[in-house]
Order: structure tokens, then C-alpha cells, then sequence
């Protein structure tokens, strides 16, 4: 059993250091997926990484959403003033 529970662990170390060397844990926190996996996995018995998990993962989608839609009108209006969307409809 200390064998398995070693071996398990070495992955999980391996893993992480995979990780950690292209991701560094501000990026992650960047995502809201990760605050609600943290809430999902607090659900189940385990300690939570974060204060208010949902709370944050909602206010990070819709600070995406936001941009997203931001970004998206900027594309249409630049597409309208310089006559993108005339020469594509041709």
C-alpha cells in the first residue's frame, strides 16, 4: 500500500511540475472553470483553494462575456466604417 500511494504521489508531483514549468498558478487562476471545479470538489469533502468560489467564477464570466461582446461590436463597427461587410456581401 506505501508503494501505491508513493507511486501515485511521484505522478502527481510529475504532474505538477509539468505544469507549474508552462502554466504558472496565476494563469489558472484566470479561468473560471477552476473556481467552480474548487466549489464542485468542496461539495465532496475536500478543502477549498478559494474564499467564495462560485461568487468568483461567476464575476469571471461575466467579466468574459463583457469583453467578448465588446470586442465584437469593435470588429462589426470597424467592418462597417471601412466597408468590410459590403465587399464580403458580393
Amino acid at each position: 500500500m506505501g508503494e501505491r500511494q508513493s507511486g501515485a504521489r511521484a505522478r502527481r508531483d510529475l504532474l505538477s511540475n509539468l505544469g507549474a514549468s508552462r502554466f504558472g498558478r496565476d494563469d489558472r487562476q484566470a479561468i473560471p472553470l477552476t473556481y467552480f471545479l474548487d466549489a464542485y470538489r468542496a461539495h465532496y469533502g475536500f478543502e477549498s483553494e478559494f474564499a467564495a468560489p462560485i461568487a468568483t467564477g461567476l464575476l469571471l464570466s461575466a467579466v468574459y462575456a463583457a469583453l467578448a461582446h465588446w470586442a465584437f461590436l469593435a470588429a462589426i463597427q470597424r467592418a462597417r466604417r471601412t466597408g468590410l461587410l459590403l465587399k464580403m456581401s458580393e
